[in-house]
């Protein structure tokens, strides 16, 4: 099968459109802020993220749609280049981790998704390349940020406020610029950041843990009362 580009070469076709990309030369997204909410780190393994998507991100019902219906190509994956010639998904991993799980059954047993259907050989041999667009966090942080801020596919609290603060810490975005961009007040962006910093500087000072928080599901008071001042 015929591997995609090196990162050098971008795969974005001149109009916008999409290119198709081996699933070997795929990887999950270990910066995803949603699973940094579960108490996911940066030394999970790609094994380590199937198991958490599955877990706790409702991937059985994405894969229970690919299975029957197949991969729509209008919804193609976002994708940043490594420099080891692969591709992170940073949109779109519950799709990834579905589509992993379908084609892979020594990898359904290992995460317990057995219920899961068997499917086609023809669905299989579709499933071995994806539609992605290859970009970068820094390009596309203004799209995912409205989708998952405040658009149709909404991160919890926890997610919102890492995602603004990498926008800003990284980028050098001003936060009334990110309020802007995904429509949202500039106090609720100021708030959420806040919050996070205060707990961030509250971990350092090890009075605070975060896996604590991440179990907790992070809800928005915790950032909210940070931010405020108040102990939590």
């Amino acid at each position: 099968m015929k591997k995609a580009a090196e990162p050098q070469q971008p795969l974005v076709a001149p109009d916008g459109g999409y290119q198709r990309v081996d699933i070997e030369d795929l990887l999950l997204d270990v910066k995803n802020p949603r699973l940094a909410e579960i108490g996911i780190t940066s030394s999970a393994t790609q094994f380590d993220l199937v198991k958490a998507l599955w877990d706790e991100m409702a991937v059985e019902e994405v894969a229970m749609s690919i299975a029957y219906s197949g991969y729509f190509d209008h919804e193609p994956l976002f994708v940043e280049p490594t420099s080891k010639g692969k591709y992170i998904v940073i949109e779109g991993n519950r799709r990834f981790a579905a589509v992993k799980l379908l084609v892979d059954a020594s990898l359904r047993q290992k995460v317990k998704a057995t219920k899961l259907p068997a499917i086609s050989k023809q669905r299989h041999g579709d499933l071995q390349t994806l539609p992605v667009i290859v970009t970068t966090r820094k390009d596309s942080w203004r799209y995912l940020g409205f989708k998952h801020v405040n658009g149709p596919a909404t991160w919890g609290s926890y997610a919102k406020a890492q995602y603004i603060a990498h926008v800003h810490n990284d980028y050098g975005i001003p936060l009334s610029d990110i309020a802007q961009q995904i429509g949202d007040y500039n106090s609720t962006v100021l708030r959420w950041y806040r919050g996070l910093m205060i707990v961030e500087q509250a971990e350092e000072a090890k009075v605070f843990k975060r896996s604590d928080i991440a179990r907790n599901k992070f809800h928005s008071n915790v950032l909210t009362r940070s931010a405020a001042g108040i102990h939590v």
